[in-house]
């Protein structure tokens, strides 16, 4: 009679081989270490990219802004054919200021005449039209972009100038029949306090144009 020897494996067999073993302790703090820095690299991905979106939308919002003021000057016929024509032209808008805030400044001189945007008839003149539009103006930069100033000047230096938060460096130079619109506001990029650190926190926007 021939006797049959089967061998069968571990694995088959149901019964755990003596190598066989699950996950320490170590192992399993350790994935969860590997784990939290990838999620922490995630986060400050996605931070930044909101930041930086945030900063685009600002940008943009300046460059409307500015387009504005423009379409305000080109609006304003009257003040180029008060002015002594092209070498005056829209001369009411040369509004360099280093506080465009402060008491007196000609970005807060508001015309009441000049509510409807209408002619003389009603007492709004082309001066007082173009003081409208620098209030105006302003207002909306502080609205749109919080602690924000604009400028407007005639300039051919093509510098844009600075701001601390509260003292305006427009380098405007009054020169020439091309106008400068700047304007700054602060990034939330900027982890700098603007006021210990002056220009750390602020960017600008500027364009030119000639009326």
């Amino acid at each position: 009679m021939t006797t049959q020897t089967r061998f069968r494996h571990p694995a088959l067999s149901g019964s755990r081989g003596p190598t066989e073993a699950g996950f320490t302790l170590i192992e399993v703090m350790v994935a969860i270490v590997i784990l939290s820095f990838g999620m922490l690299g995630v986060a400050a991905l996605m931070v930044t990219g909101i930041q930086f979106t945030h900063s685009a939308q600002q940008r943009t919002i300046a460059t409307q802004l500015a387009y504005d003021m423009i379409d305000r000057m080109r609006s304003n016929q009257a003040d180029w054919s008060m002015s002594g024509g092209n070498a005056d032209a829209g001369i009411n808008y040369h509004l360099p200021s280093s506080d465009p805030l402060a008491a007196g400044s000609p970005y807060l001189n508001e015309k009441t005449d000049c509510f409807s945007y209408s002619a003389a008839a009603t007492g709004c003149s082309a001066a007082d039209m173009a003081s409208q539009d620098a209030y105006e103006w302003q207002q909306a930069i502080r609205a749109r972009l919080g602690n924000a100033v604009g400028i407007v000047c005639r300039d051919n230096s093509n510098l844009p100038g600075s701001y601390s938060g509260s003292l305006v460096v427009h380098q405007c130079n009054g020169v020439g029949p091309k106008y400068a619109i700047k304007i700054y506001w602060l990034d939330d990029r900027s982890t700098d306090d603007p006021t210990a650190n002056p220009n750390s926190g602020y960017r600008v926007f500027m364009t030119t144009f000639i009326p």
